[in-house]
């Protein structure tokens, strides 16, 4: 073996990253026991080769041989997401989970295990026998769950609920199929809003992929992976002898469905079925019939109000109601059966978080993270609470957290980026969405956001670059275009940006905001009257939106259309009464017309509100002046030009008052004043 060793490092010498020497080397490690050595050869396999379901399974072998059970978990949890059919993985996840104190999980990946031997009946030589401890385990199983009992008693079951918790964002992998028995649904939550991942919604419990992370199921509590669900699953939890057939388990199935409706049961017969309509009711679940999934589980806890999976799956099932507190109430139930249940936190945090109880979710993830510490999907939900919190550091934490257990991790890099940004910390942002965009290269999202994060670092071509990439990916993205509109508008690309305006409009006739835009745009070069057009799309579609209202006020005013664009104003005064650039507009319009007392009520109203507004000032004293009034145009051409001491037609308008009365000296110095500051600009090419 010593010479087969010094030969491997000969080849590893030659060429680092040779698996194929760095696995036999890593093998003649474990036969020497120098578990340490392997696990960095392996380590290297798993970052040469990610998918490498092999160099995990043979790196958390190691891990669980040194008692570092986490750490073989989640490489057991890696090998389950690559190869689903793994069923060495499953047992040895089973046993250090059943190390861990972990019981209700390690009685599911036992089973699954079994699931999975018995699904390949034609390939005998792959059969996994199990652990030697496992007949020992399974007769074992009824002490787990009457040691269970001495927990609280239900009728406190409600009462241990955490505070209000929500969902966050990343997705949730799934194994593909388990004894429907025990069956959890666990929920994943992704951002439904098109480019902000902060706000969640449901996805399929089959574990396709989505946008989001959401809660699990007790199909997927203990095991994770991106394949959808099998059509294998079985709907009865028979018995766990790897020699019953499936063809025997769908004529007990049949049999003992007939027998439950038909009536004639017996309680004590009944009660040995709470597992059926428990199985029944992941059937009805699975079909999308959530009531009749309900029915089923509560029937099952009727039977056996000690029934954890079926308070779990019947929460799940409220949840995708819409019913969050009564989906509350029964994981808070489930915790007071399986205290150490992570998943059943996490679905909790989920629920509460939909009620917008965000504290309440960081709270219930913590929980979930304190049983399960090296939880990609807990830290990068849990920092999606945090995100919604306004807690951006925070959530910019966890993410780091998810990406350090996970560096694929795409949501975890999506919505650290989309938290860089919120905090101005904008190159990180991009760099964060191109690593996203390296996991998945047509997520437009992740394209759109990126061009935000390039606009605001003023890079405009990068910006549009990315906004077009976006469009190329889905020619129906409609805020796409209206972001390219908004950057060509803003470069003076106005054609551009017209175009882009009204193509958004063609996809989404309904958007006020894209009406609005495109008339900012038809302002920008003095088409008014398109402008007006557009404004009044936009205050149909939304006639609260003062903005708008302000605005076609604005065109109006450039028209000369001075009534019209005073109803505007005043329109817009009522649903935002202290708006101060729509005062101001206002009272020039009055003056416009000549009407100096509105225009002063105006200006007076936004000085109460702006004691420092130099603009109301201003024309507040134009106003005096042309009532004659000089005294009180001089007080606030006085005050203007103690805001701005640099203020050349505040200068000349002071001394024209003081022409007014009589007092040349001061008008003289005024004019002399606002002269040498007309000067100045020139020379520094400021003037006209």
């Amino acid at each position: 073996m010593y010479n087969l060793f010094y030969h491997l490092i000969q080849k590893l010498e030659q060429d680092p990253t040779n698996i194929k020497a760095l696995q036999l080397r890593g093998s003649s490690y474990v036969k020497m026991k120098d578990y340490q050595s392997a696990i960095k050869d392996y380590t290297t396999i798993c970052q040469i080769d990610p998918t490498s379901a092999d160099a995990f399974y043979n790196r958390g072998i190691c891990f669980d041989t040194m008692g570092q059970l986490d750490m073989a978990i989640e490489d057991y949890n890696k090998v389950l997401t690559l190869d689903p059919g793994h069923v060495s993985a499953a047992y040895k996840r089973a046993t250090c989970q059943n190390r861990r104190g972990n019981f209700m999980a390690a009685i599911c990946d036992y089973q699954l295990a079994l699931e999975k031997d018995l699904e390949k009946p034609q390939s005998p030589k792959r059969r996994t026998r199990p652990p030697k401890n496992f007949d020992t385990f399974l007769q074992d199983r009824e002490k787990v769950v009457r040691a269970s009992l001495t927990t609280p008693n239900l009728s406190n079951s409600f009462s241990d609920s955490i505070g209000s918790i929500q969902y966050a964002a990343s997705p949730m992998r799934r194994h593909s199929s388990m004894q429907d028995s025990l069956t959890l649904d666990v929920q994943k939550r992704t951002p439904s809003d098109t480019f902000d991942p902060s706000i969640l919604s449901p996805t399929s419990v089959n574990g396709e992929f989505t946008s989001l992370t959401m809660p699990a199921s007790p199909s997927v509590a203990f095991m994770k992976s991106k394949f959808p669900r099998s059509n294998s699953d079985t709907s009865f939890n028979t018995s766990l002898n790897s020699s019953t057939s499936s063809l025997s388990r769908s004529m007990m199935e049949k049999r003992q469905n007939e027998i439950l409706e038909s009536g004639s049961v017996t309680d004590s017969v009944a009660k040995k079925n709470a597992d059926f309509f428990h199985a029944r009711g992941f059937q009805h679940r699975k079909r999308g019939d959530f009531h009749a999934a309900i029915e089923d589980y509560s029937r099952a806890i009727e039977l056996n109000p000690r029934h954890f999976k079926a308070y779990f799956n019947r929460g799940f099932s409220y949840d995708k109601l819409g019913q969050y507190m009564k989906a509350i109430e029964n994981y808070s139930a489930a915790l007071d059966i399986e205290p150490r249940n992570a998943y059943t936190y996490y679905n909790r945090g989920i629920s509460y978080d939909r009620l917008h109880n965000y504290k309440s979710a960081v709270e219930n993830f913590t929980r979930a993270l304190e049983i399960e510490p090296r939880n990609a999907d807990f830290y990068h939900n849990r920092g999606f609470s945090y995100r919604k919190l306004g807690m951006y550091k925070e959530a910019i934490s966890d993410y780091t957290m998810a990406l350090d257990i996970d560096n694929t991790h795409f949501k975890a890099h999506y919505n650290r980026a989309f938290s860089y940004d919120k905090i101005g910390e904008y190159r990180k942002a991009i760099i964060d969405y191109t690593n996203a965009l390296k996991l998945d290269p047509q997520n437009t999202n992740a394209y759109h956001n990126r061009g935000s994060s390039y606009e605001k670092l003023q890079q405009f071509d990068q910006a549009i670059s990315d906004w077009s990439q976006a469009i190329q990916l889905d020619p129906n993205n409609s805020p796409s275009y209206n972001s390219r509109g908004l950057c060509y508008d803003k470069i003076g690309k106005f054609d551009e940006a017209v175009r882009d305006f009204t193509r958004a409009i063609e996809i989404d006739p309904q958007n006020h905001i894209f009406y609005h835009n495109r008339a900012l745009t038809h302002r920008n070069v003095g088409k008014y009257d398109k402008a007006i057009a557009d404004y009044d799309q936009t205050i149909k579609l939304n006639p609260n939106n003062a903005t708008a209202l302000n605005n076609r006020g604005f065109a109006r005013r450039k028209l000369g259309n001075y009534d019209e664009a005073i109803r505007d104003y005043t329109l817009a005064l009522r649903i935002d009464p202290e708006n101060i650039k729509t005062l101001n507009n206002r009272g020039y319009s009055y003056a416009k017309k000549g009407d100096y007392k509105s225009a002063i009520r105006d200006y007076d109203r936004v000085i109460e509100l702006d004691a420092n507004n130099v603009h109301a000032y201003h024309n507040r004293g134009i106003s005096f002046e042309k009532m004659k009034n000089y005294q009180m145009s001089i007080i606030d051409f006085s005050k203007v030009l103690e805001l701005d001491p640099s203020n050349a037609n505040a200068y000349f308008n002071r001394g024209s008052a003081f022409d007014s009365i009589g007092d040349f000296d001061h008008a003289i110095a005024d004019y002399t004043k606002a002269l040498e500051l007309e000067s100045l600009k020139k020379e520094n090419g400021n003037g006209e």
